[in-house]
């Protein structure tokens, strides 16, 4: 194990030091972070572009397979991300493939809850009357990755456990998800607004769109850790030692980061 006198606990932020500790992991850590969004993004991009070839039948297969890696794939690819980020606490960090063996030992829950979840979400979203509920669920449960990923735990349990670190404080992590978005769309638009000034092939300015969200998911993902680490130390007094526990830190020489 650490050795516990190196242990520094984690601190409560507010939405200004959470923007600021996400963007800073991200800039420091960009080409990994990028590395390990693109590793799935780049392949699904690749199989709906099939879709553009015409051939009979391939429209829908490659929708159809398109479907299926992202359900499985992306949810894998966001548990690599926030190990990823989660590592960035300690010293030397590991590659992407450390980060992509971690969260595939998790695959089952990512991919279980993350499904649960999006279903029930658009059972809720597709009538005017569950939009509301949709909402709130989806606040509720926005934290269902990073419980699988670091508490290891089954699909309804994190499930359950994202609900329980949300409850008391639903309007702040709403506040949190909003500006969230806001950031990313407009990334977004700012990339749109480029692209409509350049005649672009369909091909090229899908590949675009591809790196666009490769660049977003890093960053949506760090703030949503974030948020999830600020609502553990706040309930739970969560810190450094336990997160390396999460981590399967073992290594008696590795140190805490005190910068």
């Amino acid at each position: 194990m650490i050795d516990p006198q190196e242990v520094r606990n984690l601190e409560p932020r507010n939405l200004s030091a959470i923007l600021d500790e996400a963007f800073r992991i991200y800039s420091k850590n960009f080409l990994r972070f990028i590395t390990i969004a693109a590793i799935v993004q780049v392949p699904v991009t690749v199989i709906n572009l099939a879709s553009y070839l015409n051939i009979p039948g391939l429209n829908i297969l490659s929708s159809i397979l398109g479907l299926i890696v992202s359900i499985v794939f992306y949810p894998i690819m966001q548990g690599s991300l926030i190990y990823a980020i989660s590592e960035q606490n300690f010293r030397q960090p590991a590659g992407y493939d450390t980060a992509y063996r971690f969260a595939w030992a998790r695959k089952g829950s990512l991919i279980l809850a993350t499904l649960i979840a999006s279903i029930a979400f658009s059972l809720m979203f597709i009538t005017i009357i569950g939009i509301p509920l949709a909402i709130f669920f989806g606040v509720r449960w926005s934290l269902i990755l990073q419980v699988a990923t670091l508490e290891n735990v089954g699909p309804t349990e994190a499930i359950s456990r994202s609900t329980n670190l949300v409850k008391g404080d639903w309007w702040r992590v709403l506040v949190y998800i909003i500006i969230m978005i806001i950031i990313s769309i407009s990334i977004s638009i700012g990339a749109g607004i480029f692209m409509g000034l350049l005649p672009l092939p369909v091909v090229l300015s899908t590949f675009i769109w591809a790196m666009i969200n490769i660049l977003i998911f890093p960053i949506t993902t760090a703030i949503m850790t974030l948020i999830y680490w600020d609502l553990r130390v706040r309930k739970e007094g969560y810190n450094l030692e336990k997160l390396s526990q999460e981590l399967e830190i073992q290594d008696t020489h590795q140190h805490y980061r005190l910068d």
